[in-house]
């Protein structure tokens, strides 16, 4: 037996030209017949059914149109990153404590200042929210010429003309444990409202909470010395508490309260977490945050060890007053540059970095980012009378003050506590994760078409086989070769 060749053109071999039609329609019919896809079956023409096709024909296209439209609109939505945000409560066996800070509302001591230079009370007095009234410094004036005022101070200097937290401090507890000489708990630290002292500043050793309550927790007896006080940006007397996480310098916190003498001050705190995704979703709107937590994160800061928002802002206004000045505050880090005469102090830095942070363009152009995660604290803050009638006549017996008067006037007492061990969470998670994706994709397929990933398949094996028959027919000129077998 041999084997002949013969063409499919009409009269070469006996074949006809319209083989490869008949060829592409048995795989059309093929494929109708077979795939899993719902009414599929019921397209294949016929004289006797030719309204049912059509109907059919109309369904499906319907159908295939309208999960078409589904489909997409399911990918863009996907591809949007929506999120959910969940918020919920939980109760833990022990809490962080966070750190905080405490400050003078006065931040110069006016016997200091006195001693320093006898024009410096003067310059202060100025420079205060009431010197406004009594018109401007007139830096011409004698004395202000002098290299006290033009050039530049060591830190040591400003921290000797300050109220010092030593002196403020004079007894604390935290858990019940007492911390003899207070201060030796704290951290001091420079801040723009003066030279503060911080609690709990070591973010690498956090103080936890078990036991909650006013009794226990932090508890602060505080002097604050009024017969020193100077004029300032603060008319008020007392101690300026801040609340915030260890990392995060307290001139950018955004929790504080005010204690005032003669009173007992009780702030109850609340804590928050926050853990957003980080990009390609929002974590905000219309913006992203940075994963500090990745193994893949570099802190970018100069000056801070630990990335926040906060000591991102922070740096970059104190560089750019920094260029245009060519000084630092004194609550500036000393590393940055050397620190400003109390001249450029007064008519250079202090104007700059008052616009720079309330201008939005340039804090926009400063690219902080704020981190996926991070904490709040808020409190409830409450107060009574300080000290009772029978604490007076016991504190007078110890000689602790010469009389109620200077009592009434400069002592308090701060309690800072957790009510309670419950901590208020939230946390965003994807709307879409690739099981949904797959499963909704699949949803949409199955009560339109019927389809699945096989029947998928499936089409794409027809697609695959009729491009393939496709290229042959347009390989050969129209021509399919046939091989016939022959007898001899």
């Amino acid at each position: 037996m041999s084997a002949k060749v013969a063409s499919s053109d009409r009269g070469v071999g006996g074949t006809d030209k319209s083989s490869s039609i008949d060829n592409i329609g048995s795989l059309w019919t093929d494929f109708t017949q077979n795939a899993g896809f719902h009414g599929i079956n019921k397209l294949t023409p016929g004289h006797n059914y030719r309204l049912r096709c059509v109907t059919w024909t109309f369904a499906v296209l319907v159908m295939s149109a309208y999960m078409s439209y589904s489909v997409t609109k399911e990918l863009m939505n996907y591809y949007r990153y929506p999120v959910i945000t969940n918020t919920k409560v939980e109760v833990l066996e022990e809490l962080p404590f966070p750190a905080v800070t405490f400050c003078n509302q006065s931040p110069f001591n006016l016997s200091k200042v006195r001693a320093a230079d006898p024009h410096l009370e003067t310059y202060v007095n100025k420079v205060s929210l009431l010197g406004q009234f009594t018109g401007p410094l007139n830096w011409s004036e004698p004395g202000f010429d002098r290299p006290i005022y033009r050039e530049s101070q060591t830190l040591d200097w400003w921290k000797n003309i300050h109220m010092s937290p030593e002196e403020m401090l004079y007894m604390c507890l935290m858990n019940n444990v007492p911390y003899w000489p207070c201060w030796s708990s704290m951290k001091p630290v420079f801040t723009t409202l003066g030279y503060c002292s911080t609690f709990n500043w070591n973010a690498s050793d956090v103080t936890n909470v078990r036991v909650t309550g006013s009794e226990n927790n932090l508890l602060l007896y505080v002097k604050v010395d009024q017969s020193n006080y100077a004029l300032g940006h603060q008319l008020s007397s007392g101690i300026k508490v801040i609340l915030h996480d260890p990392r995060i310098h307290p001139d950018v916190a955004g929790t504080s309260f005010l204690a005032a003498p003669g009173s007992t001050t009780n702030a109850v705190v609340q804590r928050s977490t926050y853990q957003y995704l980080p990009p390609p979703y929002q974590a905000f709107k219309n913006r992203t945050c940075v994963d500090t937590l990745a193994p893949s994160f570099n802190n970018t800061l100069q000056y801070f060890d630990t990335y926040t928002y906060e000591n991102c802002l922070r740096e970059c206004m104190t560089k750019i007053t920094y260029g245009i000045c060519g000084c630092i505050a004194f609550a500036d880090n000393g590393t940055i540059g050397q620190y400003c005469s109390i001249y450029n102090l007064t008519n250079c830095y202090n104007p700059v970095y008052g616009f720079v942070m309330r201008n939005a363009t340039i804090r926009k152009e400063c690219a902080c980012q704020l981190p996926c995660s991070f904490a709040t604290y808020d409190v409830k803050v409450s107060a009574s009378k300080y000290p009772s009638d029978v604490s007076v006549n016991m504190l007078l017996y110890l000689k602790i003050a010469p009389d109620e008067a200077y009592i009434r006037e400069n002592y308090l007492e701060i309690r800072i506590f957790y009510e309670n061990l419950m901590v208020h969470s939230t946390e965003q998670t994807p709307q879409y994760t690739t099981e949904t994706i797959i499963g909704n994709l699949g949803g949409q397929m199955g009560i339109c078409l019927g389809a699945s990933i096989l029947t998928l398949t499936e089409l794409g094996e027809f697609l695959l086989i009729l491009c393939l028959t496709l290229f042959r027919r347009c390989k050969y000129g129209g021509e399919i070769k046939h091989i016939k077998p022959t007898q001899h």
